[in-house]
């Protein structure tokens, strides 16, 4: 036991030094724990915006894919590219763009969203590279420069 006290300010020095190094770990720990929340809510997100986009899709498929409508009764326009000129379908464009903004701010550079993305921009090629998406609507003025450079790969 008398060891104990000879050593006591050495012990002492030694259990301060632990609980340092125990609460740096915790520290950590919990750094990492709250960085995971934040990207579970942040992919939360950015699904519940898709989600929105998805269902305005399945109700205008017309516009969702407006190709496949042209020539089709009460659907679709007669001639390719006539939806350009519809004012829905230029609606329709710009909540999908605006959704595709938000989830870039959200998930950037996340590569599985930058496909998504693609994917849907190219249903919507013709018009994106129109003088009236560019000269009209501002083209990509208003939108980040992330998405603008998904949309460069059309």
């Amino acid at each position: 036991m008398s060891w104990i006290f000879d050593n006591a300010e050495k012990l002492g020095g030694l259990a301060t030094m632990l609980t340092a190094c125990i609460a740096i770990f915790a520290l950590f720990f919990a750094h990492k724990q709250i960085q995971e929340a934040r990207n579970s809510q942040r992919e939360a997100t950015a699904k519940e915006i898709y989600g929105d986009y998805l269902k305005l899709a399945f109700e205008n498929p017309n516009f969702a894919n407006p190709k496949i409508y042209v020539g089709t009764a009460n659907k679709g326009w007669k001639h390719e590219g006539d939806w350009i000129q519809d004012e829905r379908y230029r609606w329709f464009v710009a909540f999908m763009l605006n959704s595709y903004d938000e989830i870039c701010s959200i998930s950037r550079k996340d590569e599985t969203w930058r496909k998504v993305i693609l994917m849907d921009l190219r249903c919507h090629r013709e018009y994106l590279k129109s003088r009236h998406f560019i000269e009209d609507e501002c083209g990509w003025d208003l939108f980040s420069p992330e998405l603008k450079e998904i949309a460069d790969e059309l």
